[in-house]
């Protein structure tokens, strides 16, 4: 989930059904083979640190501020990131720097740390010509370069939102370092 985010423009190409709440990660996840082996790795880790440039698994929960739960791998596969490379989104990439294996931290994202402040320019009206026929509010699209969602229907106009979904909003995680490369 804690992908970083990518912007979107373009005119409505194609659609799909509407997705669930949470965005796939730009991560690539890996599955422990067994808990046994996963303590034997972690205890000869116990004491690494992380720093910028390695590569750590990790097990997340991330809530809103009203504590609902928008997302966790928690009794699933780890993710698996590059610390740094911009494939988080930038308040969990800082979060685990300094962070040691075996160790869990909640962290407090300000939007601008997570997806960032809405953007008005991610909003936008097509002429209900140019989209495909039987959009519904709240159905995902396909744009040039990115997905948005339909905001509005009527018989001249479709209007989509390309921002993120969690754009402009504070976000939790608790964070569990399960090993650094």
């Amino acid at each position: 989930m804690p992908a970083a985010p990518s912007g979107a423009s373009g005119t409505v190409a194609s659609t799909t059904p509407a997705a669930a709440s949470t965005a796939a990660p730009k991560t690539t996840a890996s599955a422990t083979a067994t808990p046994a082996a996963a303590s034997t790795v972690a205890a000869a880790q116990a004491g690494q640190v992380v720093k910028i440039g390695d590569t750590v698994s990790v097990t997340y929960t991330g809530t809103l501020d009203d504590g609902t739960k928008f997302d966790s791998n928690v009794g699933g596969a780890p993710l698996s990131f590059k610390v740094g490379a911009g494939q988080m989104i930038a308040g969990f990439d800082r979060a685990v720097v300094g962070m040691k294996v075996g160790e869990t931290k909640k962290v407090h994202l300000d939007a601008k740390d997570a997806y960032g402040d809405r953007r008005t320019d991610l909003v936008m009206s097509f002429p209900a010509a140019q989209a495909p026929a039987g959009l519904k509010v709240g159905q995902r699209v396909s744009l040039g370069n990115g997905t948005a969602v339909v905001t509005e229907v009527s018989a001249t106009s479709v209007t989509v939102d390309a921002n993120p979904e969690f754009a402009g909003k504070p976000l939790n995680f608790e964070i569990l370092i399960l090993s650094v490369k």
